[in-house]
């Protein structure tokens, strides 16, 4: 979930994660990483009248735009919050060589 403050810190290009994401292993061990990442476009937008409103416009692809707002704010997160970031930190931490093979996360990029 994105709160007020997060959002007003957020900078131009940051790259952010929408719905669920999740990993999936298949039949014969490959692993699938299925993950919605958009981009911030734009300055967070907040008015003096609604202090609890904000706005924040963002990019998915090449041609789709969006924006979070409180009303969807709970649908995305930071890569830093992410559930794979975590997992992928719990296996570095426990040094589990077979988790570590089958976690792949994006977030190095």
């Amino acid at each position: 979930m994105i709160t007020k403050e997060q959002a007003m810190a957020l900078r131009h290009g940051q790259e952010l994660h929408f719905g669920v994401c999740k990993s999936t292993t298949g039949p014969r061990g490959g692993v699938k990483v299925t993950q919605t990442r958009v981009r911030v476009s734009g300055m967070c937008q907040t008015w003096k009248t609604r202090p609890e409103d904000f706005r924040v416009p963002v990019k998915h692809g090449m041609y789709d735009n969006g924006e979070i707002v409180p009303s969807n704010a709970a649908q995305f997160h930071l890569m830093s919050d992410c559930p794979l970031a975590m997992h992928t930190v719990e296996c570095i931490a426990n040094n589990d060589r077979s988790a570590q093979e089958v976690c792949i996360c994006h977030h190095s990029r």
